[in-house]
């Protein structure tokens, strides 16, 4: 199963359904952009003019309460995010934007003169970047498979790298795929430290 922020989010989609969830991407990042995709996942029309099509978005959103969540946030332009603070604001709809640190180098005190009506709406979510050790067990042994003595300590150090649970994962299946993926087979630290040399950002 995947481990990173889109799979939390969809599995979120899936307990709210009333959630509306879109994707940025270098195509889908300005104004006309989000509204025409805002528009197409609550099934309205999405052609016309911009005035148009933010008229019909906030009719059909207003005091709705509909979250709306936009994974891979960094890639919107500032008419994106102006576009998107309006909707917060006739709709009162809760917006929650993902992404990586990017998002924050736009939204910040140091630029708020360019987006300072976004930056004083806006509330970021610190996570603690420290993987537990039993988030790295839960990933590990869920597959029935036994590891010999110091592997699990240097799956939990990878964890803790650049590229966190994503890249302890890589690392992990490697080492099973080296090991033969037979659940009799041990993964050992020569099969750890064997994939490490394949999986360079380990």
């Amino acid at each position: 199963p995947g481990i990173g922020k889109t799979v939390t989010l969809e599995s979120y989609i899936r307990a709210n359904p009333t959630a509306i969830f879109l994707t940025g991407s270098p195509n889908i990042r300005n104004g006309r952009d989000i509204m025409e995709e805002l528009l197409e996942a609550i099934n309205k029309k999405a052609d016309g003019r911009n005035k148009s099509l933010e008229k019909s978005l906030i009719a059909a959103l207003k005091d709705s309460n509909r979250m709306i969540i936009i994974d891979e946030a960094h890639f919107l332009r500032l008419d994106g995010l102006e576009t998107l603070r309006r909707i917060y604001d006739a709709t009162k709809c809760p917006l929650v934007m993902v992404g990586n640190p990017k998002i924050m180098e736009i939204i910040t005190e140091k630029n708020k003169t360019v987006t300072g009506q976004f930056f004083s709406r806006s509330v970021r979510i610190a996570l603690d970047t420290k993987v537990p050790l039993e988030d790295v067990k839960g990933i590990v042994l869920q597959n029935n498979v036994s590891l010999a003595d110091g592997c699990l300590e240097e799956l939990y150090k990878a964890a803790n790298m650049i590229g966190a649970l994503r890249i302890m994962t890589k690392l992990f299946l490697f080492a099973w795929t080296i090991a033969g993926k037979n659940s009799h087979n041990v993964i050992s630290i020569e099969h750890i430290m064997a994939a490490k040399k394949v999986i360079i950002s380990v």
